[in-house]
Order: C-alpha cells, then structure tokens, then sequence
C-alpha cells in the first residue's frame, strides 16, 4: 500500500475534496464581505457615531483603514508569502492576523484604537482573500473553475447578508453593544476557515515548482480520480510547462508585468477592472448605502437596517444567476451589459435624489431605493463575481501570484481612493454626484469593448494566445518540453 504523504485529513475522496475546495472559496470572500456591511451597518447606529463622534472626514478613515492594510499587505507581502511559502501557508498566516484585528477593533476604547484594528484587519482579509483565490484556481476542476471561481466572490454577499441580519438583531442592545456585539462575531467565519484549512492540500503546481513531487502527485490522483502511479504522466506535464513557464518570463516577476505587449494589457485589464470595480458605484452601494436612503427621505434607522438585509440578499441572488451565465454570455459581453444598466440607473437615481430627497414624497423616496436597488442588480451580476474569476485566469501559472496580487493593489488603492471621496462628494454636491458618476462609467465601455479579452471556454494554457503573448519562440521552447516529455529526459518527478 502507498504510503500517504499529504495531511491525514486531507479528503481522499474526488467529492469530498471538490466540497473542501468549494468551501474555501466561499468562506474568505465572506470574511470580506462582512467587514464590507458590518462597517455600513453600524453607521445607521447613532451609540456607533455618538461613541466616535463621527464626522464625513473620519466617517471615511473609518471605512478607508480597512483599504489601507489592504494596500501595505499587497505592496509588501501577499506575492512573496504565495511564492515562497506556499498558498495555502499563506492562507493560515491571513486567519491569526484577521483574528488579531477583530479583537482590536471590538475592544475599541477610541478611535485611533478602533482604525487600527480596521488597518490590520484589511491587511489579513486582503493576504486570505488573494492567497485562497488563487488556491482555488489551481485545485478546482477545469470544468467547474469558471462557477467556482465566479461564486468565490459573489460569497463577499453571504458576508454582507450575515452582518446586515447580525447589526439588524443587535441595534437595541444596551449601550455601545450594539455595534461591539457584531464586530465580535465577525471572527466567526474566520474560526470556520481554520477548520476549513485542515482538509485543503497546497496546490499541486506550487508543490511541483518546489520539487515535492511525492505529494504533488497524489493530489493531482484526487483531483483526477486516478491511482497514484497514474498521476506520474501529469506530474511531468505540469512539471515541463512551469519550466516553460520560467523560460518564457524569467527574472523579476514585478519587471516581467510590462516586459512585452501582452503583459502590458494583462495590466491594462486589471487596471480598468479596479477602477470599474471601485469608482462605477459599487463603494456607494455598500459603505455610502446609508447615505444614499437618508437623500432619499428614508431616515429611520430600523427601516435602514431592514432595507440593507434586504438588499444583500437581492445581490446574493443576482450574483448567483451572472455566476451561472458567464460561460453562457462571456466576460465582455456581460460587463458591458451590466455597466450599460449601471449608467442608466445613475442618471434616474440623480434626478430622483433630486426632486425627492427631501423626502416630502414617500413614493419618490421608495422609486430612488428601487433605483439603487437595480444598480446593485446590474453591478451584482457581473462584477461580483468576476472579481475573482477575471485575475487568475490571465496570467500563467509562473506570473499568477503576481497578476492577482497586482489587481488587489490596483483594487486597494482604488477602494482607499473612493472611502476618502465619496462621503464628501456626497455630503458635497448631493444629487449631482451619480450624475458625474454616470459620465465617467461611460469611459469605460469602449476600453472593455476593444482592450478586454474573452476567455469564455478557453483553456488556461491558451489564453496567453488570445492576447498574442506567444511568439514563435515560445511555441518551441513548448513543443520541445513535450518532446523531452514523450523522450524521457524530464526531471525525476518520482521522487
């Protein structure tokens, strides 16, 4: 009998493994999304802004902090710790630091102690939610990557419904409880992802690129159902790309993003992706929701709270069904749908908030929440979940890491960008803030039209194709690894 050599609870069973991997990318996204609408509940709580004497200056510090452990975590550590140490060690080191940051931030006595539990809280969430991302690329099934990967971040809305429903239950407790009690729960979906972690293996890939073939090779049997000695062939396959791999984009990984025209547009892509993500109003829809319903007229705060739950799970269900359809529609056609509605429903929110934000009209002020209820609809159905299917599948396996890691700095400081503005435009300009929002969405449409790729259907080895990223060169450096491959002289993965 073959000696085992991955950890003992590390399901053995294709099913039980693919459930293991299903979980992951569901709980850290979840992680997110629960900071996201916890922070957005609480500030509906008056014992909240009464016990920090908020204003719109530290009212967005209390938002952007999260943003800003994001930047440092993805600027400093999150592509060497997947490199060097491992996806999946990367992932335990995100769960102890969140933890830290939760235990912080609830036991806030003031401000500067409550924005720095928030710092490393986003410096955790930021190193799991990238790290698990890209672990989940390299287990789950070719076949079920595109929902898998698509329902990892729409999961950010399972979060959001928790912490809608926990702040929702908690709003009349006694004193300052009111907002504790739901950042002391946020530490929960953490305690599952500790037990989660026990039944993940390291990503096979990962396992080859540092030689550990042993191990490598009886996850890649799980994952394809075959006897161990059956996984040998794969093992050299996969062993022989990474080194094509590494031919193709040697030296430093940071340097090689804008080392040759693909590159630069995998860049470009990842770029306007974040500002999409970001500045096309999702920001609006989750911290700034309370905002937005009191310039509606809809200033009661239990009707605030009870409008939020309602509205992550509206979103939960829309992101579901863009999940179910990206293999379907495709990636550009998709986002152009829903950017497109995304516009329209900015220009009727503005002239709504407009004529009734005074709120002297209730049907006025309940056609604004319909409104923004749509935009939340078009936003949710596809940039969601595309948040983490579109990163990873751009890059190879060689620049993976990097690539996503890229995105969540793009993403971070775009997110930091927004927590800073957007209460003060808000506050500022009132109505004519979704206007503008809605003129510069507009931009957007040509560059996902012509500067996009579709990768609908297409293999990850041969989307660098769609990008004409593979010169004839490389195509020989492939075609002879797959001849040393069928000849033998491949390194001894047997070991």
């Amino acid at each position: 009998m073959t000696e085992r050599s991955i950890g003992p609870l590390i399901p053995r069973n294709k099913h039980l493994f693919y459930g293991s991997v299903l979980l992951m990318s569901i709980v850290h996204p979840t992680i997110m999304g629960y900071d996201s609408m916890m922070v957005g509940s609480i500030l509906n709580l008056d014992a909240y802004v009464n016990y920090f004497h908020l204003t719109a200056a530290t009212t967005g510090l209390n938002t952007a902090a999260v943003w800003l452990g994001q930047v440092i975590a993805t600027l400093t550590v999150i592509s060497y710790f997947n490199d060097k140490f491992g996806r999946r060690s990367s992932v335990c080191i995100s769960i102890a630091i969140s933890l830290v940051g939760v235990a912080l931030q609830s036991a806030a006595q003031n401000i500067e102690m409550f924005i720095i539990g928030r710092i490393v809280i986003g410096f955790g969430i930021s190193i799991g939610f990238v790290s698990s991302t890209i672990l989940v690329s390299e287990l789950a099934p070719p076949d079920k990557r595109g929902f898998i990967l698509g329902l990892s971040f729409t999961s950010f809305l399972v979060g959001s419904l928790i912490a809608a429903g926990v702040t929702y239950g908690t709003r009349n407790a006694p004193g300052d409880w009111c907002w504790r009690i739901p950042s002391i729960i946020q530490g929960a979906p953490d305690i599952v992802a500790i037990i989660n972690i026990l039944f993940i293996s390291e990503s096979p890939r990962w396992l080859i690129a540092k030689e550990r073939f042993s191990e490598a090779r009886e996850i890649i049997s799980i994952i394809s159902d075959v006897p161990i000695e059956d996984a040998h062939e794969e093992c050299e396959k996969i062993h022989a790309h990474i080194q094509t791999e590494k031919t193709a984009f040697p030296g430093n990984k940071w340097k090689q993003m804008v080392s040759s025209k693909s590159n630069t547009r995998r860049v470009i892509i990842l770029f306007t992706q974040a500002i999409v993500t970001e500045m096309a109003g999702s920001s609006v829809g989750s911290y700034y929701f309370s905002i937005i319903l009191t310039q509606a007229g809809v200033k009661d705060s239990n009707d605030r709270l009870r409008v939020n739950i309602v509205m992550s799970s509206w979103s939960l269900v829309i992101a579901l069904s863009g999940c179910l359809m990206f293999d379907r529609i495709g990636r550009k056609m998709q986002s152009l749908i829903s950017l497109s509605g995304m516009i329209i429903c900015f220009i009727v929110l503005g002239v709504l908030v407009k004529e009734y934000g005074d709120g002297h009209s209730k049907s006025g002020s309940y056609a604004a929440v319909a409104m923004m209820f749509l935009f939340t609809g078009f936003y949710s159905f596809t940039f969601t979940p595309l948040n983490s299917l579109y990163p990873p599948e751009l890059f190879p396996y060689v620049l993976r890491s990097t690539g996503v890691t890229l995105f969540n700095i793009f993403n971070g400081c775009w997110g930091l960008f927004a927590s800073f503005i957007l209460p003060i435009a808000m506050n500022g300009i009132g109505w004519k803030f979704y206007i503008i929002n809605a003129c510069y969405d507009v931009i957007f449409l040509p560059i996902i039209m012509f500067c996009w790729i579709e990768t609908k259907g297409i293999n990850l080895d041969t989307i660098s194709e769609v990008l004409h990223g593979r010169g004839p060169e490389d195509e020989e450096s492939i075609e002879e690894s797959h001849s040393l491959i069928r000849q033998g002289f491949v390194v001894n993965t047997k070991k």
